[in-house]
C-alpha cells in the first residue's frame, strides 16, 4: 500500500502540473452577472456548437481561438507519425516525459495542447525539473498532408497526436522524448474540488477575473456535454487573506492572464496554485492517496508502461514532492511576438540557444 500511495502521488503530482497551465488561446473576457452574489448560472447559453474544421489556410488562426471547437480529426485525416525523431546521446539517467494538457472534454488524440511542458525526471535521484514550452511558439508541421503550414505549438497533438508532439518537441529543441502523459480540461477541477481546494491572499481585481472566468469555464463544460455538480457553480465574493477557493475557482485563479504583470504574474499564480495542492497531497495517508488515485485514473492517458511509472513514483516521493525546479522557453530575447497573416505568435525562435539553454537546465543544473 505505500508504495501505490507513491504512484498516487506521482499521477496526482503530473495531473495538477498539466491542468493548472492555462487553457485555450486568445483570452476573451466572460460577462458577469450584475449581482455576482446571486449567480443565474440556468440563464447562460453554452457559446457555440462544435464546428467542422476549415480550410488549412484559415484553420490556423481558428484553432488559437478557445470560442472556435474545430471537432477533432478523424483518425484518417490524422498524420501518421512513427519516427519521433529521437536525438541520441543524451544522459541515460534523465527520463523526458511530454506532459500535455488538452482542452477537450475526453482524452482525446486530436485536440489542442495548450499546456505543454517537459517533465524531467533523474531515475536515480527522483529530482523533477519542469520545462513549459509557451503555447503561442511558431513552429512548421511538416508532412501532415493538406494541413502542412506554420502553426503553434500546441496544434501538433491536433494533426498528428501524442507522436507528432513529441516529434515536433524532439525536432525543434534536440530531445529524446517517447513518453507522454496527456489530461484534459475538467480533471483538474476535480482534483481541486476533491482535495477542498485552496486558502489564498488574492486582490480584488483577482477576485473579479475570477468570477469573469467562473463564467467562461460553465460555459465550456455545459456545450462540451460534461455534467458538474451544482455545487460549482457559485461565485467568489470575498477577496484578502486567506479567501477559500473552491476546485473552480483554483482553475480560474492559475487561468489569470490579462493583469497586471501578465504572464509572469501568472507563472508565479500557477506556482501558488501548485504548492498549495502539493500541501494537501502531502496530508493525504496511504488509503486517501490510493481513494485519490481511483477517483482519477481516468483522467489519465500515458504510453509509460505502468512498471517504469510504479518505480519512477517511489523515487520521485523519496526525494520529496517540493524540491522541483522550472524553466520555460522560449527565454526572453530569442523570438519575436509580432502579427504576421493576422496572427499573432512567438515568429524567428532562435532555438539553438534555446536547446543549449535546456540543456543546461536539465543536465548541467
Amino acid at each position: 500500500m505505500p508504495l501505490f500511495a507513491a504512484l498516487a502521488a506521482v499521477l496526482v503530482l503530473v495531473l495538477v502540473l498539466v491542468v493548472v497551465k492555462p487553457f485555450g488561446g486568445q483570452d476573451k473576457p466572460a460577462p458577469t452577472p450584475a449581482n455576482p452574489a446571486e449567480p443565474a448560472f440556468k440563464e447562460l447559453q453554452p457559446a457555440v456548437e462544435v464546428q467542422e474544421p476549415v480550410d488549412a489556410a484559415a484553420l490556423s488562426e481558428k484553432l488559437a481561438d478557445t470560442e472556435y471547437e474545430a471537432g477533432s480529426l478523424s483518425e484518417a485525416d490524422m498524420a501518421k507519425v512513427t519516427d519521433l525523431k529521437i536525438y541520441p546521446g543524451l544522459p541515460d539517467e534523465w527520463l523526458n516525459v511530454l506532459l500535455m494538457g488538452t482542452d477537450e472534454r475526453t482524452l482525446n488524440d486530436s485536440a489542442r495542447t495548450d499546456a505543454l511542458i517537459i517533465c524531467s525526471i533523474n531515475k536515480n535521484t527522483g529530482e523533477v525539473k519542469l520545462s513549459s514550452i509557451m503555447r503561442d511558439l511558431a513552429v512548421e508541421l511538416k508532412d501532415i498532408g493538406k494541413w502542412s503550414g506554420t502553426y503553434r505549438i500546441n496544434a501538433a497533438n491536433y494533426f498528428g497526436g501524442p507522436n507528432l508532439a513529441m516529434r515536433t518537441v524532439n525536432e525543434y529543441f534536440n530531445m529524446n522524448i517517447q513518453y507522454y502523459v496527456m489530461v484534459n480540461y475538467f480533471g483538474f477541477q476535480k482534483i481541486a474540488e476533491r482535495l477542498g481546494g485552496i486558502d489564498l491572499d488574492i486582490t480584488e481585481a483577482e477576485k473579479d477575473k475570477i468570477n469573469d472566468m467562473i463564467v467562461e469555464q460553465y460555459r465550456f463544460a455545459k456545450r462540451s456535454g460534461v455534467e458538474e455538480p451544482q455545487e460549482w457553480n457559485v461565485f467568489l465574493e470575498t477577496y484578502g487573506e486567506n479567501t477559500h477557493l473552491n476546485g473552480r475557482m483554483t482553475l480560474a485563479y492559475a487561468r489569470i492572464r490579462k493583469l497586471t504583470g501578465g504572464d509572469a504574474m501568472r507563472t508565479e499564480r500557477q506556482r501558488i496554485v501548485l504548492e498549495k495542492l502539493l500541501e494537501k497531497i502531502k496530508q493525504l495517508d496511504a488509503m486517501q492517496m490510493a481513494s485519490l488515485a481511483s477517483e482519477m485514473i481516468g483522467e489519465v492517458k500515458t504510453n509509460l508502461p505502468f512498471n517504469d511509472m510504479f518505480n519512477l513514483a517511489v523515487k520521485v516521493c523519496a526525494n520529496g514532492l517540493g524540491n522541483m525546479k522550472g524553466f520555460r522557453m522560449p527565454i526572453a530575447g530569442t523570438f519575436k511576438e509580432e502579427y504576421r497573416n493576422d496572427q499573432s505568435m512567438l515568429y524567428d525562435c532562435d532555438f539553438a540557444k534555446n536547446t543549449l539553454e535546456l540543456y543546461n537546465f536539465i543536465y548541467e543544473n
